[in-house]
């Protein structure tokens, strides 16, 4: 469908491979936790009957899985970090354990012609840094039903929809690719740096960074 509009339809490699999956594990406390290392990060969140959620990233070339072990791979990596990395990763079935080529689109002007439009990540495919991936096709959803009930005329609703939402996607698009070249630093005074600048930033601002991604109102 991007081809048939005249979209660049190729993705974008973000640099690094993510691994995910659920594991029968007691987490303590209900917030969620991620850590930046060294080109690698690892975070995790308590759910509920038991269970916990993690993921963690490493820089890699694309499509460079070369071993049948995903949870030997995984458990390599972060063997030596901190309790409860290691066991939330020993606790979890090999078999669940998912791992993707982390790619996004650099965001587009446009988005269809006439009656037809894009929407989610046929739109704007993005990293997931801020979580945002299915919270912006939910956006789109309920702007998209607006203008449709706002005008019989199909294709100028699609325009306004367009309109409505590509800045705000775009900017969430760049924003969690700027957030993940950050996180997957390798070098050691970058990271000691990022690491300072980082813990400077007042509560104030780390607030409002976060309202406006999630503080979104129709």
């Amino acid at each position: 469908m991007r081809r048939a509009l005249g979209l660049a339809g190729a993705t974008r490699y973000a640099g690094y491979v993510a691994w995910r999956a659920l594991a029968r594990f007691d987490l303590a406390g209900d917030a969620a936790v991620e850590v930046w290392g060294r080109g690698r990060r690892f975070g995790y969140a308590r759910l509920p009957g038991g269970l916990a959620y993690w993921y963690a990233t490493r820089n890699s070339p694309p499509d460079a899985e070369t071993s049948a072990s995903r949870k030997a791979d995984v458990a390599a990596e972060f063997a030596r970090w901190h309790a409860p990395v290691p066991a939330l990763i020993e606790a979890t079935d090999a078999t669940s354990i998912l791992r993707h080529d982390i790619v996004d689109r650099p965001p587009s002007k446009r988005w269809g012609r006439g009656r037809v439009t894009l929407l989610g990540d046929a739109a704007h495919a993005m990293t997931p840094n801020l979580g945002q991936g299915a919270c912006q096709a939910i956006e789109d959803a309920v702007v998209l039903a607006r203008e449709l009930a706002a005008t019989s005329d199909v294709a100028s609703a699609l325009r306004a929809y367009e309109k409505a939402r590509i800045p705000r996607t775009s900017a969430i698009v760049r924003e969690s690719w700027r957030i993940g070249r950050a996180g997957q630093l390798e070098g050691r005074v970058a990271c000691a740096l990022r690491d300072l600048a980082v813990q400077k930033i007042p509560a104030a601002a780390h607030r409002r960074s976060v309202e406006r991604v999630q503080g979104w109102t129709p």
